[in-house]
C-alpha cells in the first residue's frame, strides 16, 4: 500500500514514520523547502502535561515515547527533552500549581513544584532539563515535554 502523507511538522513526520514502519510506501508532501507551518508556530512542543486524564494522556505519553525513540534512530531530528517552568506570580496561581501537583496523575506528567531554592537566581539551578530559571521570590512549576 502506498500512504500518502501532507505536511511536514510534528504529526505528518510521525504519520509518515509509523507508516514506514508498518511496511507501507510513503510519499510525503511539504509545501516549503523548510520549516514554516503549525508545528513551527507551536514551536514544534511535543505536551504531555496538558491532556485530558486517560485515554488521551496515555496516547500523548506514547507518542512522546515514540519521539525519543525516533531521536535515538535518526539524531538529525533535533528532539531537545528541554522540558519547561511555569511561574506563579501569586497566591492564586501557586495554588493551582499545587493542585496540579497533587492530581492523582501529576508524576505520570512529570509535575515538580519547585520553590525558590530550587529555581532561584542564587537559590540553586533550574533542573537541567529545563531552559529557563525563575525570578526571586516566586514559585515554579516544572513540567517535560519535548521540543523538535
Amino acid at each position: 500500500m502506498t500512504v500518502v502523507v501532507v505536511g511536514g511538522g510534528v504529526l505528518g513526520m510521525m504519520h509518515a514514520l509509523e507508516a514506514r514502519r508498518l511496511g507501507h510506501d510513503v510519499v510525503h508532501l511539504e509545501r516549503e523547502p523548510g520549516s514554516r507551518g503549525a508545528s513551527v508556530r507551536n514551536f514544534g512542543l511535543i505536551w504531555v502535561s496538558g491532556r485530558a486524564p486517560g485515554p488521551e494522556l496515555e496516547l500523548a505519553r506514547r507518542a512522546r515515547a515514540r519521539w525519543d525513540e525516533i531521536a535515538s534512530d535518526v539524531p538529525g531530528v533535533g528532539l531537545r527533552p528541554n522540558g519547561s517552568l511555569t511561574l506563579a506570580t501569586d497566591d492564586a496561581e501557586l495554588q493551582l500549581l499545587k493542585e496540579a501537583e497533587a492530581l492523582p496523575d501529576a508524576n505520570l506528567r512529570e509535575y515538580e513544584l519547585l520553590d525558590q531554592a530550587a529555581a532561584g537566581p542564587g537559590g540553586g539551578p533550574v533542573p537541567p532539563a529545563t531552559a529557563a530559571r525563575a525570578a526571586p521570590g516566586r514559585r515554579s512549576h516544572h513540567r517535560r515535554h519535548a521540543r523538535i
